[in-house]
């Protein structure tokens, strides 16, 4: 059965309880592999329905790249420029990212590349990760 982590989003299969619990055998409770969080494991139905609710508008393939357009981690750090688009791994992402600002036309501010990925938007700071910001794409101002 495939899960998707509601504290994350990861996509994941296998959900084998490893807690310390005396119940975690026979437990309902599936835990992600990435971040760690528990959650009830819920029935086939109840995932079908949430799944298909979820499912919003399909990604759109990224356009082709113009000549000023490139990846959020090729800029300089410090440097300033718009965001042309966001490559679309997926709809939640491209929803979580929207959240925080991070829209096609919003201005970000490159503070960081390393140990993660750190950007302005506003008076918003935000860290992520480096496949994150390998697909933020931003136009470049010529000026």
């Amino acid at each position: 059965m495939a899960y998707e982590c509601p504290l994350c989003g990861t996509d994941f299969e296998h959900a084998d309880c490893r807690s310390a619990c005396p119940m975690s055998r026979g437990c309902a409770m599936v835990r992600c592999p990435r971040c760690g969080y528990e959650f009830v494991e819920s029935g086939k139905l109840a995932d079908m329905l949430r799944r298909w609710i979820r499912r919003g508008p399909k990604p759109q393939p990224a356009p082709p790249p113009e000549p000023d357009v490139r990846r959020l981690t090729d800029l300089a750090v410090g440097a300033t420029a718009s965001i042309a688009f966001i490559a679309p791994t997926s709809a939640s992402r491209i929803n979580k990212l929207a959240s925080f600002g991070l829209v096609p036309g919003s201005e970000v501010r490159l503070v960081s590349r390393r140990p993660a990925v750190v950007l302005q938007c506003g008076a918003t700071s935000i860290a992520v990760e480096d496949e994150i910001g390998r697909d933020i794409y931003v136009r470049v101002d010529a000026a």
